[in-house]
């Protein structure tokens, strides 16, 4: 996805942490898609 993101000119703006419990809460089944997509959207900007 980093590679797609960056070739766009786009990159995700979110502290390592907030990646890593990203990642933690998909992984454990804690996120929906819905949450999964609007967490995706809100933290993917223009670089």
């Amino acid at each position: 996805m980093k590679m797609l993101l960056i070739s766009e000119g786009k990159d995700i703006v979110a502290s390592e942490e907030d990646k890593y419990q990203f990642i933690i809460k998909i992984a454990s089944g804690e996120l929906k898609f819905e949450e999964i997509k609007m967490w995706l959207q809100s933290k993917i900007k223009r670089v």
